[in-house]
């Protein structure tokens, strides 16, 4: 069997689609900080040194305020801009494929242990070849990515169900790999699972479905945001996934740098 260049391109279509919005975004963002960075170092700073030279301040001190300030600025205005950028349907589309790309984390570390870190299809096939017994999930979806359309209808097709989630897991993955198959998906049968997953699982569906209708959106040219955005306000997803939530999670590794470039700055001032 030979791989479907198109189908591939079905695959990656919303992932495309997202990482063109996102980085719009964040372009708007590095404008906008570097604009601000010019003001700070050409008219702002010079200011506050001449200040605090006059009141008589040691070396060093000069040195560290204005470097720490500098550095905390430059660090945290992209992220607050970005939250300022990216709002409405695209900052909740956004924070529902975070949420989603945490639980199906969790899922693959379960059926599968350590998450592959696989760039190309060929590594994905190379993987496949390695680990026959991986479940028919995890191949059915790498098969799908690779643009191995074929053997991901064949290895979907001989897939069951035991439980009303795995009824639902399954059609949705029936719907996508004929989508990337030939370009007709259908998810109604997942639609009609969905009513039937437990509550313990119906976040994670609603995400699921919501991702797929969206891919479904890209291909059509329509607004793609629109029902991941609908999903994630019906839903509860960790503080990792939303935005303000990504931000904080790093403030340990801005302080770092803050304190890093900070204690540089008085070395240099102490030498000299």
């Amino acid at each position: 069997m030979t791989a479907n260049p198109e189908g591939r391109r079905r695959y990656e279509g919303i992932f495309r689609a997202i990482r063109r919005r996102s980085q719009m975004g964040l372009l708007l963002c590095l404008v906008a900080t570097a604009l601000l960075a010019g003001i700070w170092l050409f008219w702002i700073a010079p200011i506050v040194v001449e200040i605090m030279l006059d009141a008589g301040l040691p070396g060093w001190l000069i040195a560290a305020l204005p470097t720490a300030a500098f550095l905390t600025f430059v660090l945290t205005i992209p992220n607050l801009a970005q939250l300022i950028v990216i709002r409405g349907d695209t900052a909740a589309a956004i924070e529902a494929v975070n949420a989603l790309a945490l639980s199906e984390g969790d899922r693959l570390k379960r059926e599968v242990g350590k998450v592959p870190r696989l760039r190309n299809a060929s590594q994905a096939m190379a993987w496949l070849a390695a680990h026959p017994d991986a479940s028919a999930r995890f191949q059915a979806r790498l098969l799908a990515w690779a643009g191995e359309s074929e053997r991901a209808r064949a290895e979907v097709a001989g897939m069951s169900a035991g439980t009303a989630t795995e009824a639902f897991d399954v059609a949705l993955l029936r719907g996508m790999v004929e989508f990337i198959a030939t370009g007709k998906g259908d998810l109604q049968p997942a639609r009609a699972e969905l009513k039937r997953v437990p509550d313990a699982d119906q976040d994670w569906a609603r995400l699921a479905l919501a991702f797929e209708e969206a891919r479904l959106e890209v291909a059509a040219g329509r607004e793609w945001a629109i029902p991941l955005a609908a999903a994630r306000r019906s839903v509860a997803v960790p503080r990792a996934a939303t935005l303000i939530g990504r931000f904080l999670s790093a403030w340990r590794l801005y302080l770092a740098v803050v304190i890093g470039g900070t204690l540089l700055s008085v070395i240099a001032a102490l030498q000299y």
